[in-house]
């Protein structure tokens, strides 16, 4: 397979089969076939991005502006990820670029005057944004895909520090992936966040009985 090739078949196992790791094994050996490839590089951040693993995904963006500077999506999407990581001001600056190499794009032009009116640190976008992270988890969960789930639920948690349920469904993949500490160390939050909760304490007994 040449690297056009690994690449768009890692967008089918990253847009259709949700198979993150498996995306980014075929960009890897992408890149390692042309070391120089933008587009590689470009759906390697958004691969990143998706797993929440925001730093690596600015890198890749990054790197696939060097290659191609006058790409302005990948401008667009290492603003996105700014955006993620609650840095409005290098977001802007990343959309009002994707703007001006890409005059033609109404969504470019929409997010950043939608961005704009947004604080990241408001009690209201945290809250949509715990909101998605958790739909994610629940979906990525339901899947087995639990190493995904857990990141997404790493972030309901950091944006909503007393989230009990979140706690619960983290502790349940870290049982699945036979991690027993940490899913008792989170049934344990989850129960003491909400004691009533007969789920929980059955939960935490189960896991303690492993």
């Amino acid at each position: 397979m040449n690297a056009k090739e690994y690449i768009e078949r890692a967008k089918i196992k990253y847009f259709d089969e949700k198979n993150f790791d498996g995306a980014i094994a075929d960009l890897n050996e992408a890149i390692r076939l042309e070391p120089d490839n933008d587009s590689a590089y470009h759906m390697r951040g958004i691969v990143y991005h998706g797993k929440n693993n925001f730093d690596t995904a600015i890198a890749d963006f990054t790197k696939a502006i060097q290659l191609r500077p006058k790409d302005g999506f990948s401008y667009f999407e290492r603003g996105l990820t700014y955006f993620d990581k609650e840095n409005k001001a290098l977001a802007i600056s990343d959309f009002e670029m994707a703007v001006k190499l890409e005059p033609q794009y109404k969504n470019f032009r929409e997010a950043l005057e939608d961005f704009a009116k947004i604080d990241p640190q408001s009690k209201e976008f945290r809250e949509a944004k715990a909101a998605e992270y958790k739909k994610r988890s629940y979906e990525l969960f339901n899947e087995g895909n639990y190493d995904e789930a857990i990141a997404n639920l790493n972030e309901v948690i950091r944006l909503e520090p007393n989230n009990h349920y979140a706690y619960y469904m983290r502790g349940g993949a870290y049982a699945f992936k036979e991690n027993n500490a940490q899913a008792i160390s989170d049934l344990e939050m989850a129960v003491k966040l909400d004691p009533q909760n007969k789920d929980y304490r059955e939960a935490l007994e189960g896991a303690k009985g492993l």
